[in-house]
C-alpha cells in the first residue's frame, strides 16, 4: 500500500468516526447549551468536509499523471491543500467570533456536561492517533496535500485538548463565571496561534500556484553555475526558473557554436541538472538552444 492509498484509508476512517462524533455533538449541544460544544460542532462541520476531500484528492493523486501533467501534479497537491487550509480558516475565525462575543455571557448551570467530556475525550485520543498516522504518511511521502493534513490534524489535536481541559473546567466551577473567562481566554490564545501557522500555509500553497519564480538568491546559484561549464557554450540568453510542488524547473537558454554536436549539447545538460542537483536539492534542468532571432532579440531588449 502506497502513501496515497493509506492517506484515503485515513481519510476514510476519520470520515467515519467524525460522523458519528458529529450526531453525538448535536445530541450535547442540545442537552448542554454550552458555547464550547457549539464551536466543536462547527469546527467538525468543516472536518468532515476535509476528510471527504481528502479522500478525494488522494485518488486522484495516486494516479500516474505524467502524461497529462509534464510537469508534475504539484498543483493539485496545491489547490488541495489550499482548499483544505480554507476549510480550517472559517472554522478558527467562527471559533474566535463566537469565544468574543460570548465571554462575558451569563453563566447557567447546566446538565450533560459529563458527556460532553467523555465525547471530547474521545475527539482528543481519534485525533493523537490520527496525527501520528499523517505524519509518518507524510515523512514517506513529502506531499504538500499530506503537510496539510499533518498540520490540520495537529491543530484539531490542540484545539480538543484545550476544549476538553475547558469542559473539565466548567464541569467543576458549574454555573460560575469564572470558568467561562478561563475557557475563553485559553481558546482565544490558542485560536491566534493556529490562525498565524494557517494563514502562512495558504501564502505557501498560493505561490506555488501561481507558478512563482525562484528567489534571487536561487537565480543567481543558477547563473553562477555556468561559470563551471566555460566554453562548452556560446551565449547566455536566459536562464528561466519556476517551482512546481517541491521540485524546481530550470531552464537554460544557450546558444553553441555551429560544430556543436547534440551529444555534447546532452551531455552539458546532465552535467548542469548533476551539480544543480547537489547544490539545492531536487530539481529538473533543461538546456534549450537558441535561435539567431532570439539571441537578436534578447541583445535589443536585454536578458530575461
Amino acid at each position: 500500500m502506497n502513501a496515497f492509498d493509506k492517506q484515503r484509508l485515513w481519510a476514510a476512517l476519520g470520515f467515519i468516526t467524525e460522523i458519528g462524533a458529529f450526531v453525538a455533538l448535536i445530541w450535547a449541544v442540545m442537552t448542554t447549551k454550552s458555547m464550547i460544544v457549539i464551536i466543536d460542532v462547527i469546527d467538525s462541520s468543516t472536518v468532515i468536509i476535509g476528510f471527504a476531500f481528502t479522500f478525494i484528492m488522494s485518488g486522484i493523486l495516486k494516479k500516474d499523471l505524467s502524461s497529462d501533467f509534464n510537469y508534475g501534479s504539484g498543483k493539485i497537491a496545491a489547490l488541495g491543500s489550499l482548499i483544505t487550509d480554507i476549510l480550517v480558516t472559517i472554522a478558527i475565525l467562527t471559533t474566535l467570533v463566537s469565544v468574543v462575543i460570548n465571554f462575558n455571557s451569563p453563566v447557567e448551570k447546566v446538565e450533560g456536561l459529563l458527556g460532553a467530556c467523555a465525547i471530547k475525550t474521545w475527539y482528543v485520543i481519534s485525533d493523537y492517533i490520527g496525527y501520528t498516522a499523517r505524519k509518518k504518511i507524510y515523512l514517506e511521502e513529502k506531499n504538500r496535500l499530506f503537510e496539510s493534513e499533518v498540520m490540520n490534524m495537529k491543530k484539531e489535536l490542540m484545539f480538543d485538548s484545550v476544549g476538553l481541559v475547558a469542559l473539565i473546567v466548567i464541569t467543576l466551577l458549574n454555573g460560575n463565571q469564572i470558568g467561562n473567562y478561563i475557557q475563553s481566554i485559553v481558546s482565544i490564545i490558542l485560536v491566534i496561534y493556529v490562525l498565524y501557522n494557517t494563514v502562512n500555509h495558504i501564502k505557501e500553497s498560493t505561490g506555488e500556484l501561481m507558478d512563482k519564480s525562484s528567489d534571487y538568491k536561487r537565480k543567481t546559484a543558477f547563473r553562477q553555475m555556468l561559470i563551471r561549464f566555460y566554453g562548452r557554450y556560446k551565449e547566455v540568453v536566459a536562464v528561466r526558473s519556476r517551482q512546481s510542488g517541491d521540485k524546481i524547473y530550470v531552464e537554460y537558454n544557450l546558444s553553441f557554436e555551429q560544430n556543436t554536436t547534440y551529444d555534447e549539447i546532452e551531455q552539458l545538460s546532465k552535467d548542469l541538472q548533476h551539480d544543480l542537483s547537489e547544490l539545492i536539492g531536487e530539481c529538473e534542468v533543461s538546456v534549450v538552444v537558441a535561435n539567431k532571432s532570439e539571441i537578436a532579440r534578447e541583445d535589443a531588449y536585454g536578458v530575461v
